[in-house]
């Protein structure tokens, strides 16, 4: 789907990571600094590795053996065994680099940190933007600058390319682009494709897709019919033989369960949708949860949120005649945790926002 997009930021891509490629052999930044860009030049390296696994078709060839190897080296610096000393951990950066300096490089890691769904969902461009911003910071770090003109970055990179995530977000709720998640439950009969997703997968989730895998199909059909009636009572009085286009958000393991969902709603002429960001895990880090959910606290200001909405508000308009999805996510996955970082001004402008967006989502 976004063969023409990955091929017009291909050059940039290439030249990217051959610059960070040699990062590992300079010495041109203080010695927790080289730890810090060490690492993150290390993880972008092996995304790229396995972007090219996927995008050439062998990624789905691995074994088992090796599937789970890739996915420990892309979630390690995120497991409970290895958090006390991660850079994604907000104490140990602040440790590491002082309050302002620790907080930054937290957040930056966690921002560059989608190159994981850019390398799964084979969007190239984005896979290049966040390692542009990673050779940009660590050139800043090498002239010794400023930590605010290191925040300015930040800044600008967010607020620059903020209409590239404005436009997928508007695209998302109309169900519009890429629905491939959906199409790939048909796909899922072993457990070793549920590595695909890019996620990180548990013991715990394994264990889940082994025990709904050895339901019989009338226990499926009865517990997916229970979340489609549910939905249906609630959320579906009449079409008026309107097209309906339900967001799917689920949880890994229920792919058969899911499955199920989305047979029992063709059958009723309602079409589905899923998006990577809305297939969930069982990580349960919840230091890493409550310390790094929320990195907006470094870039968000009063320009910021206003810039937000207009670029959300042309992207209203362009597409709200297109709009076809539920206003209601049709969700199949446990509680999730909440994690607040903003400070309080940012908050207060957070509560204008969501008023200013819902108004806009109102139009579609």
């Amino acid at each position: 789907m976004y063969l023409e997009e990955n091929n017009s930021v291909n050059e940039r891509l290439q030249l990217a990571i051959n610059r960070i490629s040699t990062i590992k052999e300079e010495h041109t930044v203080g010695h927790n600094e080289k730890l810090y860009f060490d690492t993150l030049a290390q993880f972008i390296e092996y995304m790229y590795e396995i972007r090219n696994l996927i995008q050439s078709g062998k990624y789905n060839q691995l074994s088992m053996e090796e599937l789970l190897q890739w996915n420990e080296i892309i979630y390690k610096d995120e497991l409970a065994n290895n958090f006390t000393t991660s850079f994604l951990n907000i104490n140990y950066c602040i440790a590491c680099f002082g309050e302002k300096e620790g907080r930054f490089l937290n957040g930056l890691y966690k921002i560059i940190r989608n190159i994981i769904s850019a390398t799964f969902s084979k969007r190239d461009l984005y896979f290049t933007i966040f390692m542009e911003l990673f050779i940009e910071i660590y050139n800043l770090y090498e002239e010794n600058i400023s930590y605010y003109r290191k925040k300015d970055c930040l800044y600008w990179f967010m607020s620059d390319y903020g209409e590239y995530f404005d436009e997928d977000y508007i695209q998302k709720i109309c169900g519009i682009g890429d629905s491939c998640w959906i199409d790939y439950l048909q796909k899922v009969s072993h457990v070793s494709d549920l590595f695909q997703y890019g996620k990180y997968i548990s013991k715990k989730d394994i264990e889940c897709f082994h025990y709904y895998s050895h339901l019989s199909k009338e226990e499926l059909h009865q517990l997916a019919l229970q979340y489609v009636e549910s939905y249906e009572k609630k959320y579906i009085k009449n079409t008026n033989g309107k097209k309906i286009v339900i967001p799917i958000k689920y949880y890994v393991g229920l792919e058969p369960v899911v499955d199920k969902v989305v047979n029992l709603l063709k059958e009723r002429q309602i079409e589905t949708i899923c998006y990577w960001d809305n297939i969930k895990n069982s990580l349960g880090n919840s230091c890493y949860d409550n310390n790094f959910s929320n990195v907006k606290g470094l870039h968000y200001d009063k320009q910021y949120k206003e810039r937000r909405i207009q670029s959300l508000r042309f992207f209203v308009t362009k597409y709200q005649e297109k709009n076809q999805i539920a206003n209601v996510v049709l969700s199949i996955e446990p509680k999730e945790f909440e994690a607040i970082s903003l400070s309080e001004k940012q908050k207060e402008l957070e509560k204008q926002f969501e008023i200013e967006l819902k108004e806009l989502l109102y139009l579609l």
